[in-house]
């Protein structure tokens, strides 16, 4: 999840959170320009609603209304969104973040820094323990067992340490994460039970095409068929 340049609280009927990230804002399920999020506006408040709506689009420009004091209360505001806002924007709180109660913000501090890895890599949600296997392979050793699937597929995608265990791993997601990264395997994995993992040796290698020639997923067929076309 992206750092962001700026951002604005209780927006609108819905106190709504609203995003501002590479000129882009975000409100709800709304990604737009600046121009396009007035227009969305004005298509649902009028008056002084509107105007202030507005206002909260230019408050993500300048965060001239984020002083300390506010700072120092969003970081315990009951709306993780908000808090995860706040997590986004500055790691100042960091620190207290750490612990929040929302996975969302808690995997905001796990992407940002290493710092607090060591007691992440234990969180109980998996992906919080995705975030920390991806940003440092300090904790691989105890990662590669995890009993979250997702997990072990960050292991094995950033590391090739252990791809001699977790190559017969039951999830067919981490089998496939060894496939892409490294042809090592593909001689076993042209039999593997899942079609997604055949289907990328068949596209990394020409090596095998004659026999997923007539593999069972029409989705393998169809890529050595192209394959051989387009030589």
């Amino acid at each position: 999840m992206k750092k962001i340049d700026g951002f604005a609280t209780n927006c609108g009927d819905n106190d709504r959170v609203i995003t501002l990230s590479n000129s882009i804002y975000t409100i709800g399920c709304f990604r737009g320009t600046k121009e396009e999020a007035v227009k969305a506006i004005e298509e649902k408040y009028t008056g002084e609603d509107k105007i202030a709506y507005v206002k909260k689009l230019n408050d993500c420009e300048d965060m001239e209304w984020l002083t300390d004091e506010i700072h120092e209360q969003l970081k315990d505001d009951k709306d993780w969104q908000v808090r995860l806002a706040a997590a986004r924007y500055s790691d100042k709180y960091h620190e207290q973040f750490k612990d929040d109660e929302s996975w969302r913000v808690r995997l905001v501090v796990a992407e940002y820094s290493n710092k607090y890895h060591e007691q992440l890599k234990d969180d109980k949600d998996g992906y919080v323990r995705v975030a920390v296997a991806e940003y440092s392979n300090k904790y691989h050793e105890q990662l590669k067992d995890d009993k979250d699937g997702y997990v072990r597929v960050a292991v094995a995608e950033y590391s090739d340490k252990y791809h001699e265990q977790l190559k017969d791993d039951k999830d067919w997601q981490v089998r496939l994460a060894i496939a892409r990264y490294s042809d090592k395997y593909h001689e076993q994995f042209k039999d593997d039970d899942s079609w997604r993992v055949r289907l990328v040796v068949a596209e990394y290698s020409n090596k095998y095409h004659e026999q997923l020639k007539d593999d069972e997923s029409w989705y393998v067929c169809i890529t050595v068929a192209e394959y051989k076309k387009q030589k």
